[in-house]
C-alpha cells in the first residue's frame, strides 16, 4: 500500500551520507527493476514522493567515485527513468515535471563531467541524457539549463579520455548542438 517498503528502503539508502557500497548498489539494482514490468512507470510518473527517491537515489549514486559498478547501476536507472519518460510523454499519460527533469539533467551532466573511470558508466550516462532530452520542447527550461551548464562542451571534453566512445559526438554534438538549436 502506498509503497511503503520499496519507499522505506529508498529512504534509508538516501538518508545515509556513508551508505555501505553493497547495500546501494542492491538499491539501485532494485530501482532498476521496477522498469522491468509495464505497470510501475505510471506509478513512479504518478507518485512524488517515490519519484523523489528514485532522483535522490540516481543523483547521490552519480556521486559514487570509489566505485564503477554503482555509477553503472545509476545509469541504467536514469536510463530506464529517462526511458519511461519519453513513452509517457508519447502517449500523454504523467511524466516527470520539468523540475525533475532540470535536476535529473544537472547531475548527469555533473557526473559526466566527474566520469575520468568508466566507459561503461560514462556510455550509460549519455544514452540516459539522451532519452531524457530527445523531444524535449526547444523553448522550455530543461534546454536553456543544459546550455548554461555548457552541457555540450563538457561532454566534447571527454572525447580525450574516452576516444572511443561514439556517443560523445551524437549526444554532445548532434543531440546537445544542433538538436537544440532555436530556429
Amino acid at each position: 500500500k502506498g509503497h511503503e517498503t520499496v519507499r522505506a528502503v529508498l529512504d534509508l539508502v538516501n538518508k545515509q551520507t556513508e551508505c555501505p557500497y553493497a547495500l546501494r548498489l542492491v538499491t539501485v539494482q532494485m530501482a532498476c527493476n521496477f522498469f522491468s514490468t509495464p505497470l510501475f512507470p505510471e506509478e513512479i510518473m504518478k507518485d512524488s514522493n517515490l519519484r523523489s527517491a528514485i532522483i535522490l537515489l540516481v543523483s547521490s549514486s552519480f556521486l559514487d567515485e570509489g566505485h564503477n559498478n554503482v555509477r553503472v547501476a545509476a545509469s541504467s536507472l536514469l536510463f530506464n527513468l529517462s526511458l519511461a519518460n519519453r513513452r509517457a510523454r508519447k502517449n500523454s499519460k504523467p511524466t516527470l515535471s520539468g523540475d525533475d527533469e532540470l535536476e535529473l539533467a544537472a547531475s548527469v551532466v555533473e557526473a559526466i563531467t566527474l566520469e575520468e573511470q568508466s566507459a561503461d558508466a560514462l556510455h550509460g550516462m549519455l544514452l540516459a541524457l539522451g532519452h531524457l532530452i530527445y523531444g524535449t520542447a526547444l523553448d522550455g527550461e530543461l534546454p536553456d539549463l543544459l546550455q548554461a551548464v555548457g552541457a555540450e562542451d563538457s561532454i566534447l571534453a571527454k572525447k580525450s579520455k574516452f576516444p572511443d566512445e561514439k556517443l560523445i559526438t551524437e549526444v554532445g554534438r548532434e543531440l546537445l548542438g544542433k538538436g537544440l538549436r532555436k530556429p
